[in-house]
This record gives structure tokens, C-alpha cells and sequence, in this order.
């Protein structure tokens, strides 16, 4: 059915072999041998298939041209085509199918199975590494030390290397020649370079019998403007979190009577310009920077005026091309403590129940007490000495407004220094209530918490503070209006206040007749 098959390979290198790029087994086509082997060197990275037939058809159904080609970008991976050779289609009874196995030998042809850089950050073959391509190109920073690895897979072949130009800015030193190469896998450490520019290295492949194949490594030196830190301490104090190159904001934690933290930040690029500013000063210079911080003197602070327990520092590196900022924070912070809490809140022998049972956590309670049980409500309030040794009391002072009037709100008034353990008491009228603040500042001097006590004298409706002088307000405006209309009656409204206190004063009263006409 086939005329006399022919087979050509492409090869990678244009250049002659000892023996055909492919060998055809078994070497003399016949009818009758349906299955042939393509035996092909590792060079060779396609095969064409010159087959002369009447009509030609895939497995699939497809028509196919007599000349072939076929891709092997793999070695020792065999392709596997299969040709029906038909008269007219390809569902001719008569056809006939023919197998060829094409594949490519490891052989002793020498090639790179492996070719990277490595250095302390990552370094990028361009294009990516792969045995048929023969040329790369990589970047580095001036004065970066890299290291060249490249491996070979192939029968008894080794690698090697040599520098293309003055050996000794190579770093190679008597490694420098493809002969040279002992191992199959080898890794070149070198100390990077003292100036910008391209350098070329040939790494080796070299089969047993001596063929060669070089693959050329440019590498790119380029100067690396950089605009970051790499160090930053604070002396015998511990920057938290520790320095790292992806982390930019800082604190420094120092006691609290230290007033002054001495701070380093040194630059990746001896040329690059750091800014440091603090709340004194700014300083500014070429890859290293010494700072003092100072802190406040919260001593004796004008009233008003809060205290302040830390110091901000902001640090900007410049590149020296000016063309990269990166900023940085550092918090010092003097370390005070922000502890503003409450261990116990006490009524003594208040008749009432504190609602609801106390937790530091919870800032609002309730103290409600019947008018004939208590008149004088006692409350105090205590700390944890350790965690709150500092700490101070602000509350309304007891005294203030010493006779008890509607228009007075305790929770109003200005808060008062006040003692822990120290009992706040005052008598309340009838339906007299207030809420009652009581401020834990911290020894910080700022942060704090405000515990609110509601208290009130629960009475009847008609016996309230509020309902007797609303009654009595009423009386005495009824009373002036009157006052204003007859003269006459000013004088009996007179009379008539004089009876109410001089009834008062009468023996044998009772005491809440008489607290009550007080009242009004």
C-alpha cells in the first residue's frame, strides 16, 4: 500500500552527526510490517514523515497529507501516530493500519537538564529555564553575592562553566573552563560584582565522547536604589514587634521615670536619606540616623491639660534617586498603667439591695430605699490595690448645696477628689433622687471609667419633695395674684406664712406634719 518510506529531523544545532539525526527500525519498509520504531537523537525536537500512500487516514477519521511532522519537545517520552493506508475512505474494509513509535534518546548527547540563580531574595531567569533554549538572561544588584546551579540527567555527561572576558571579575577562579567540570550537578557561588554592566557565563554540558553544548547566561549588574531600612534598635529597650523589613510601625516601651529613649535607624543604602522627627527636633542624613527622644513632664500639669505617656517619632527613608519613600512610626511609650476599675461598691446599712450585684465590668447600679427605712444613704467604693495603686477618685461631693432643692442634679455637679473606702452620705427628702458618678481615673492620669449609682428615697406620691412644692408653688402664686389685685390681702398672705411656721413650732406636732410644712 506505501511507496518506499522516507524520514528527515529537524535537529537543534545545525550541524552534521557521526549518524543519521534518526534511525528507522526495522530499516526496510514492507506491507506486511505494520509497526515501526522512529529511534531519534536528544537533539532532534521534531521528525517529519515523508509517507506515500493512495489515501491517508488518522485513528480519528481524519484525512491526513503524506508528509508528517511531529513535535517531541520531550526526550524518552515516545509519540505514538498511527496511519490507516485506505483506497478510497477510511471505512474501506481493505485498510490497512501502520504504528510508528517516534521518540527521542537520552543517549550521550550532551544537554542541561537544570538551570537557576539563587541569592537572598529571588532571582528570575528570563525566559524560564527549558533544555532546547540556549540563551538567558537574569538581574542583580551590584555587590550582590548569587549562586549558578545546573544539573544534567544525561548518560556520563558533566557540567561545567567558563566567563566569557576577564576571568578575574568572574568570581569563578580556577573553576573558569568547560573542562573543568566533574559532576553532574554543580553549584557556583559567586561574590557578586564591583560595577554595573553584563556578564556572560557558558554553562557546559559535556557528553563522554566530548560534544559540548553551551548555554549562555547574561547577567545583568544594576545598581539598586533602595529607600528602606534594614536595622532599627532602641539601645537597652526592646522594640516590639522585632524589626523586619515588611513591618513599619513600632513601640518602645521604656519605665516610667526614664525621660529619654536613644533610637538608630540605619538604611539599607549607606546613600539613601533618612528623616527622622521627633517632637524636639528633625534629623536628617545620608544611611544612618541617631535620635533622642525626650518625653513629657506630666508633673504639676495646669488644669486641663492631660497628661501625655508617649512620644511619636516618624522616620521617612529616601532612595538616592529620590525616586522611593518609605515611612515608618515608632510609639515610645512610658509604661503606665491604664488600669481604671472598680473591686467593690458597699452600701452599708443602706436599706436597699444594690441591683445588680456588682461585677467590675458593669458601671451601672440601682439603690432604692423606702422614705420611713432611711434617710441618709451611705455608699463607698474600693479598689484592687496592686492593679490600681495609683489610681484616683473623683466623685460629687456630698456637701454640695448643703439644703436640698428640686433644681439640684448631683450627677451635674463638678466631680470632686474623693477617697477609696471613704463613705459618701446625705440625707434625702421625700422622693429625692439622684444618680451618683463616681470616676476611677487610671495612674496614667487619663484613661478611666465612670461607675453611675442610681440612688433615690422612695415615698407615696403625695408625700414627694416634688408634689408638695408644686402644691405649695401654686398656693403662692394664687396667693401674690391676690396680693397684687388688694393690698389688703398682702398683708393676710403674710399672716398666713407667719401661721404656717408658727404652727410648726407648736409641741406635740407631728414630726412629719411638721417636716412636711418645712418642706413647703
Amino acid at each position: 500500500k506505501f511507496n518506499p518510506l522516507s524520514v528527515a529531523a529537524a535537529a537543534l544545532e545545525k550541524k552534521a552527526h557521526a549518524a543519521p539525526a534518526c534511525e528507522v527500525l526495522p530499516p526496510n519498509f514492507s506491507n506486511e510490517t505494520q509497526f515501526y520504531i522512529v529511534k531519534c537523537v536528544e537533539t532532534a525536537l521534531e521528525v517529519t514523515l515523508d509517507l506515500q500512500g493512495d489515501s491517508l487516514w488518522s485513528s480519528d477519521g481524519e484525512p491526513m497529507e503524506s508528509s508528517i511532522v511531529v513535535e517531541m519537545p520531550v526526550y524518552e517520552s515516545p509519540m505514538m501516530m498511527h496511519v490507516l493506508s485506505c483506497e478510497t475512505h477510511d471505512f474501506d474494509p481493505d485498510c490497512t493500519s501502520f504504528t510508528f513509535d517516534i521518540f527521542r534518546t537520552g543517549g550521550d548527547t550532551a544537554v542541561v537538564s537544570s538551570l537557576s540563580l539563587s541569592s537572598e531574595r529571588l532571582l528570575v531567569l528570563e525566559p524560564e529555564f527549558m533544555p532546547e533554549i540556549r540563551n538567558y538572561t537574569a538581574t542583580v544588584d551590584v555587590g550582590e553575592p548569587f549562586v549558578i546551579s545546573a544539573s544534567t540527567e544525561a548518560f556520563k555527561t558533566r557540567i561545567g562553566i567558563e566567563f566569557e572576558g576577564d576571568v578575574g571579575v568572574s568570581g569563578l577562579g580556577d573553576n573558569d573552563g568547560c573542562g573543568k567540570g566533574t559532576k553532574k550537578r554543580m553549584a557556583y557561588s559567586l561574590p557578586g560584582f564591583v560595577a554595573t554592566g553584563e556578564y556572560i557565563y557558558h554553562v557546559c554540558a559535556i557528553s563522554p565522547d566530548g560534544n559540548v553544548h553551551k548555554y549562555t547566561l547574561t547577567i545583568k549588574a544594576v545598581i539598586e536604589f533602595s529607600g528602606v531600612l534594614q536595622g532599627m534598635s532602641a539601645g537597652e529597650y526592646t522594640l516590639e514587634p522585632s524589626f523586619s523589613d515588611h513591618i513599619q510601625i513600632y513601640t518602645v516601651m521604656i519605665p516610667r521615670d526614664v525621660m529619654s529613649a536613644s533610637l538608630t535607624f540605619t538604611a539599607v543604602d549607606p546613600k539613601a536619606i533618612v528623616n527622622v522627627t521627633t517632637t524636639d527636633e528633625t534629623i536628617t542624613h545620608q544611611g544612618v540616623v541617631e535620635a533622642t527622644v525626650h518625653m513629657f513632664n506630666n508633673l504639676n500639669l495646669p488644669r486641663g491639660i492631660s497628661p501625655r505617656w508617649s512620644s511619636t517619632v516618624h522616620v521617612a527613608v529616601t532612595s538616592a534617586d529620590g525616586e522611593k519613600t518609605n515611612r515608618y512610626l515608632v510609639e515610645v511609650e512610658q509604661n503606665v498603667s491604664r488600669y481604671a476599675q472598680l473591686s467593690d461598691i458597699d452600701v452599708h446599712d443602706s436599706k436597699c439591695n444594690l441591683m445588680p450585684k456588682f461585677h467590675p465590668a458593669i458601671y451601672d447600679y440601682k439603690c432604692v430605699f423606702w422614705w420611713s427605712d432611711q434617710e441618709v444613704p451611705q455608699i463607698s467604693v474600693t479598689w484592687d490595690t496592686e492593679l490600681c495603686s495609683e489610681c484616683g477618685l473623683l466623685t460629687a461631693s456630698p456637701k454640695t448645696r448643703k439644703e436640698s432643692h428640686l433644681s439640684l442634679r448631683i450627677g451635674e455637679e463638678r466631680l470632686t477628689t474623693f477617697e477609696t473606702g471613704q463613705v459618701w452620705k446625705r440625707p434625702f427628702l421625700y422622693g429625692e433622687y439622684h444618680t451618683l458618678p463616681f470616676q476611677v481615673v487610671a495612674a496614667d492620669k487619663f484613661t478611666s471609667s465612670v461607675y453611675r449609682i442610681y440612688l433615690e428615697r422612695d415615698a407615696p406620691w403625695w408625700m414627694r419633695v416634688s408634689t408638695t412644692r408644686l402644691t405649695s408653688s401654686i398656693a403662692a402664686n394664687g396667693a401674690l395674684l391676690m396680693a397684687l389685685s388688694s393690698a389688703g390681702n398682702l398683708m393676710a398672705l403674710v399672716k398666713q406664712i407667719q401661721f404656717m411656721v408658727l404652727t410648726n413650732e407648736i409641741d406635740g406636732i407631728d414630726s412629719i406634719f411638721k417636716e412636711f410644712t418645712k418642706n413647703l
